[in-house]
């Protein structure tokens, strides 16, 4: 995960994933906040779930942006349908807040999924500029005759 694009997505997500571990667990204690969860039930769940995708995120595997797409895209879009559904009311305060987060929880893991879509050919060739130099250069080779050792010390 080298691209700089990778790394605020995931610092995005990590911080909507603590924002919304805040709202959670105020509402749990019964005190008032910006936002309230759609479903504490099914909030405390998907925030575990988050977690375990942002390693494969990390890691750059597919699994873990599907996933979050889908439990985000699920629980923040069923939100958005049903405001749209019922002929998109006027709005308080505090819905309009919820609207905007629920709005922000289907944009982020779709930002994330076309971030490694586009990205899917740096797994298949990874490069790192920092090493290349060394790897890529027959100068830095060793000259073995039959009394040296045998040994491979370059790892790839």
């Amino acid at each position: 995960m080298q691209k700089f694009s990778t790394w605020l997505l995931v610092c995005f997500a990590v911080m909507f994933w603590m924002f919304r571990l805040v709202a959670a667990f105020m509402f749990a204690r019964g005190e008032t906040f910006s936002i309230q969860p759609i479903d504490q039930n099914l909030e405390i769940p998907l925030l575990f779930i988050a977690l375990v995708c942002f390693i494969f995120i990390i890691r750059r595997n597919w699994i873990g942006p599907i996933v979050y797409l889908i439990a985000y895209g699920g629980y923040f879009g069923s939100y958005i349908m049903q405001y749209i559904n019922d002929g998109m009311p006027a709005l308080t305060m505090d819905q309009s807040t919820n609207l905007l987060f629920a709005f922000a929880g289907v944009v982020l893991p779709i930002m994330i999924l076309f971030d490694l879509a586009f990205d899917a050919n740096r797994k298949a060739h990874p490069r790192d500029k920092k090493t290349d130099w060394y790897y890529t250069n027959k100068k830095y080779d060793r000259n073995m005759d039959d009394r040296a050792d045998k040994n491979n010390y370059r790892t790839l």
